[in-house]
């Protein structure tokens, strides 16, 4: 019974062994009317100016095709800005669509008016998921090449799983990353780490330093830090 008994644990260190070696390919999946909230808070620098920023953003999924590609509304809730310690509110009245391929890319954006910069945006805000299984250890570096219909520049991306958490109840990839544009004088790029969901590749978290971002709406490129939660 004694070597039975070894013998049944030495399998189960074995399975479990073999289980830890096994990678996952992350993909986003959703269902329809999914509701995810972010609030992003940051310190924003510009022409010699420091701004604060909070704002919460809300995600409702409106469409998911067969082949994966999920349609969302994204919406601001609430947001406001600090600026030489005089608070005000940010306009919150507008809508935009995403459509988004299963691994993060960005198809199609609409709304009142969608400029190369609002893809320019999406491209290096957005977490671009390899194509091979991932674990503990991945690394990936990956050149996007430029789009001749968006006029979005060419960019990379590249990340390193460091670790496995878990926060809020999910199981995550803690991933270090850097997305730049690899065309222009003076490229964009935002760096950091984020933490995602293992089982539907949901940001949880991140931390991030912006460089020289071109947003829409905004008159100057933006540089800062960047901190993003998912709430309830």
């Amino acid at each position: 019974m004694k070597a039975l008994k070894i013998s049944g644990i030495a399998i189960l260190l074995i399975a479990a062994s073999a289980y830890a070696l096994d990678g996952v390919v992350l993909k986003y999946t959703a269902k329809k009317n999914d509701v995810q909230k972010t609030r992003i808070k940051g310190k924003i620098e510009a022409q010699g100016l420091e701004i604060s920023i909070e704002m919460v953003n809300q995600s409702t999924v409106s469409d998911v095709a067969a082949d994966g590609t999920i349609t969302s509304v994204e919406k601001l809730v609430s947001g406001k800005f600090t600026l030489n310690g005089t608070e005000q509110e940010i306009d919150n009245s507008s809508s935009m669509t995403t459509i988004m391929k299963p691994n993060g890319e960005i198809k199609e954006i609409k709304a009142d008016e969608v400029t190369e910069i609002a893809y320019r945006a999406h491209n290096l805000m957005s977490f671009i998921a390899p194509s091979e299984e991932v674990k503990v250890g991945s690394s990936w570096d990956v050149d996007h090449a430029a789009n001749k219909d968006t006029k979005a520049p060419a960019f990379k991306t590249k990340g390193k799983i460091v670790g496995e958490e878990t926060i809020g109840g999910s199981e995550t990839f803690k991933i270090e990353f850097k997305n730049i544009e690899t065309e222009g004088t003076d490229p964009s790029s935002i760096e950091g780490t984020i933490w995602v969901d293992k089982s539907n590749c949901e940001l949880v978290k991140s931390t991030q330093k912006w460089g020289n971002v071109t947003m829409p709406g905004s008159p100057f490129p933006v540089s800062g830090s960047f901190t993003m939660e998912r709430i309830k």
